[in-house]
C-alpha cells in the first residue's frame, strides 16, 4: 500500500508490476519488469518503490504520485513514471522481503540463501 494514497502495488510472476487504484477499483498502471519478482515496498514518503526480484535484483523506481484536487469523491492520480533509479545485485538467490527504513534513507533486503542441504530448509 502506498503509504499516503489509496494506491495498491502488485508484482508476480507474470514479470508486471501494476498499480491500483483501491477507491475506483481500477488499474492505473502495468510496467514490465522483464524478470519475475517476489517482493515490494514503498518508502515512507511514497517516492520510491523497491521491487525484490527472484534472480537477487532490487529495482528501485520512482514512483512520485501526483494528486488532482477535484474534491474528497473525485480524487484523481496522475500515474508516475516508474522509471528505474537504480538495479543492484547483491545476491544469486530470490529477493524474498525488504523493508526501507522509517527514514528512507536505508533499504534492507532478505533473500533466500538456503539450500536444500541446509538443515533449515524445509
Amino acid at each position: 500500500m502506498h503509504p499516503k494514497y489509496p494506491i495498491l502495488a502488485s508484482v508476480g510472476n507474470d514479470e508486471t508490476l501494476k498499480l491500483w487504484d483501491i477507491r475506483k477499483k481500477v488499474n492505473m498502471v502495468n510496467k514490465s519488469l522483464g524478470m519475475k519478482s517476489s517482493c515490494l515496498g514503498f518508502s515512507p514518503d511514497g517516492a520510491y518503490l523497491a521491487v525484490g526480484m527472484n534472480s537477487g535484483f532490487v529495482l528501485i523506481l520512482d514512483s512520485h504520485i501526483k494528486k488532482l484536487n477535484y474534491g474528497t469523491f473525485a480524487e484523481e492520480f496522475l500515474d508516475p513514471s516508474l522509471d528505474v533509479i537504480c538495479s543492484p545485485k547483491e545476491s544469486k538467490s530470490a529477493a524474498i522481503n525488504l523493508k526501507f527504513s522509517t527514514s528512507g534513507e536505508f533499504l534492507v533486503v532478505a533473500y533466500n540463501n538456503l539450500s536444500e542441504d541446509s538443515p533449515l530448509y524445509e
